[in-house]
């Protein structure tokens, strides 16, 4: 089955809003934490019991994921997301007792493990084909966009009505973009399966065609197929510990060293859209120079930034502070990494599987860097907490490096 060129940027839009309307929420929501603490008389250690169980729920959902985002089909997924997003905004803005707080976590979880990048990867498969990733890099890069502008007007709002009553606002905003963008701009999804052995209508560009009978392997199989599988997850383990480090501690690094609270506010922000552009260009980045040169971007990239930052922390220059939260926002290609690496690595025959297994290695990593990184803070201090994020970020991109170099596809790809 062949698509047009208006039905594919018609899904593509679709996927894009109902990203950032469900999955965006999540990142809206750590604007109204100061409200939050004060609603619910807590500190801000029982207070992350919350995001804790939300990264737990996501790991455990994104592993059985593997399975059944397939079964139930990634278009449903992302609407099942949506209405569990609304739920979520909804009970946050209410919350005024820790059992609500916990239960809204709870379907965060959902929302994080069905209706983020895995589920997003395989609808635009299906309509994109070999541009999977070039199509991939250009929703997530506009979906950043949209939660940073999301983000920003959310702070000018919160200045003239409650959170509450604005939080409110946006469940029902969330469930009718997610209706209307599943049911009328993304419409009607064929399954992977049925559509691999479908022949590309007439007229349709071959590279284009979302039904070719493309070659990989299944998850199950690449777990046969040699050490390279475990190295990719490995690194999804490993990169939410320097992707997680940085946007939970950053704004405390700046403002431990000296800095304005609102400043390192600013900085968050540069960093929201320096990510946003980054991840427009990811997928034309990556068929120009390939998963072995992006790897190596992306994490020297990171380890650079991280090095300016802390030696701006010693000699207070300000475009050191800049350049550093620049180039840290090359490791906000994390979750994106299983859309953009697994057609190269393992091929498309299983795409939303692996997808979703690289996503819930990613969120193994995020549930221990909740605790881990506060306890490496209590016992080194902030400079030696991020010198610690450095060398996470080498680590890592040896794991991945090693992945690449033993992927299956790199045998199959010498026998065409």
């Amino acid at each position: 089955m062949g698509y047009s060129k208006g039905k594919r940027v018609s899904a593509a839009v679709g996927v894009t809003l109902v990203l950032a309307s469900a999955s965006g929420g999540t990142s809206v929501m750590n604007a109204i934490v100061p409200f939050l603490l004060e609603g619910m008389q807590v500190n801000l250690t029982t207070f992350m019991i919350g995001p804790t169980v939300a990264t737990i729920l996501s790991f455990a959902m994104s592993a059985i994921g593997v399975k059944i985002i397939d079964i139930i089909s990634p278009k449903w997924c992302m609407l099942i997301g949506s209405v569990c997003s609304a739920l979520t905004m909804y009970m946050v803005g209410t919350a005024t007792s820790f059992v609500f707080w916990i239960i809204a976590n709870i379907l965060n979880g959902i929302v994080l493990a069905f209706a983020t990048y895995a589920a997003a990867g395989g609808v635009i498969a299906v309509f994109y084909g070999e541009s999977t990733q070039k199509a991939f890099g250009v929703v997530g890069g506009m979906t950043a966009l949209l939660v940073a502008a999301w983000m920003a007007a959310t702070s000018g709002l919160l200045h003239i009505m409650p959170y509450s009553q604005l939080f409110t606002i946006y469940a029902v905003g969330i469930v009718v973009v997610g209706v209307f963008c599943n049911l009328v701009l993304i419409g009607k999804v064929p399954r992977r399966k049925a559509a691999s052995k479908a022949q590309p209508a007439a007229g349709a560009e071959q590279g284009d065609a979302a039904a070719q009978d493309l070659p990989g392997y299944t998850f199950g199989e690449t777990l046969k197929k040699g050490a390279s599988i475990y190295f990719f997850l490995i690194a999804m383990f490993l990169v939410a510990w320097c992707a997680s480090g940085i946007t939970s501690y950053a704004s405390v690094y700046y403002t431990s060293f000296g800095m304005a609270a609102t400043t390192a506010a600013a900085m968050l922000s540069l960093y929201s859209f320096a990510a946003a552009f980054l991840k427009l260009a990811s997928g034309f980045i990556l068929k120009k120079i390939g998963a072995k040169a992006m790897s190596i971007v992306i994490y020297l990239g990171f380890a650079a930034g991280i090095v300016c930052l802390l030696v701006w922390s010693q000699t207070q220059l300000f475009p050191l502070a800049i350049a550093g939260i620049v180039l840290c926002a090359f490791i906000s290609y994390a979750t994106m990494i299983p859309g953009l690496f697994v057609p190269d690595l393992y091929g498309m025959k299983d795409y939303t599987g692996i997808n979703s297994a690289g996503v819930a290695g990613y969120y193994a990593g995020a549930v221990t860097v909740l605790f881990g990184l506060s306890i490496v803070i209590g016992f080194l201090g902030y400079f030696n907490a991020f010198v610690v994020l450095a060398i996470a970020a080498l680590v890592t991109m040896a794991f991945m490096l090693a992945a690449v170099a033993t992927s299956p596809m790199r045998g199959m790809k010498g026998k065409e």
